[in-house]
């Protein structure tokens, strides 16, 4: 049976023809964004069906909007939504399926912006019944990433005692990427250690790790197009020690040459595989 560990790397198609025989750079599995692929080009079927067959598949969507509020999981787009992925998810025989914890449905539109919940008993017993009720839905565990954040949102508790109550009511793993971690840490000033450390290691399936950029006010934007800053290796070397568990590069934008990517996926490939 194919196994998630080690370190994989987030499926694009400015790269997926050099992946398949690559020697250079060679993924334990990958993560794909299953929204991209409800439909797949012909030119690409081949080579999909190909990539499917050789590596374990992570699906990572950015469109459910595990937020939005109870009834709206339940109707309109949401619910055509979940039909769609459903299909695509028994189509190809895909068992794992991650999201964030964010909203991105907004009075019936779709905001394409991952925005955050507020941090709330409320915000937290309506997530864990949209979390149950898309995973009866689905027939599959999910699990959810924390989000990159921009602005003070309403707060009873802090963020990682609203992620662990959620994991902790719902049963649902975490997604936990170390960047955005990083990201918020500087943005309104905590610590990333203590954030991690304060998450319960029990509820983590895996991490993510990518670029980001710095504005001219210091401000940091997660971005997906840059490689991953050493301050944030040093935060997945601390987190690995805490639980070892897989790894997925995300490279969404400014993707560079792919023996530019490959040296970038073997220095990390290091620090998962020492740590």
């Amino acid at each position: 049976m194919k196994k998630f560990q080690g370190l994989g790397i987030g499926l694009r198609d400015e790269f997926m023809y050099d992946l398949l025989d690559s020697s250079i750079l060679q993924p334990n599995w990958l993560e794909i964004i299953p929204e991209n692929w409800f439909v797949i080009p012909k030119k690409h079927q081949k080579l999909f069906k190909n990539l499917v067959d050789k590596y374990p598949i992570m699906c990572h969507g950015v469109s459910l909007s595990i937020a939005s509020e109870t009834s709206q999981m339940k109707e309109g787009m949401s619910k055509l939504f979940l039909i769609k992925m459903k299909k695509f998810l028994d189509e190809w025989g895909f068992k794992h399926y991650s999201e964030h914890f964010s909203f991105c449905h907004f009075h019936g539109k779709q905001t394409y912006e991952l925005l955050p919940p507020p941090l709330t008993n409320k915000s937290v017993q309506s997530i864990v019944d949209n979390i149950d009720y898309v995973q009866n839905f689905l027939n599959r565990e999910l699990i959810l990433e924390n989000a990159s954040w921009y602005y003070d949102i309403e707060s009873e508790f802090s963020e990682s005692e609203f992620i662990n109550q959620v994991c902790k009511k719902s049963g649902s793993k975490l997604l936990l990427d170390v960047n955005n971690v990083y990201v918020n840490s500087k943005n309104h000033n905590f610590s990333p250690y203590k954030f991690i450390e304060e998450i319960n290691e029990e509820h983590i399936a895996y991490h993510h790790i990518a670029g980001h950029l710095k504005t001219d006010n210091g401000d940091l934007i997660d971005t997906h197009g840059s490689k991953v800053k050493d301050d944030v290796l040093e935060l997945l070397n601390f987190t690995l020690k805490r639980k070892k568990s897989p790894v997925l590069l995300e490279r969404d934008n400014n993707i560079p040459p792919f023996k530019t990517l490959a040296k970038e996926f073997n220095k990390i490939k290091t620090i998962c595989d020492n740590a």
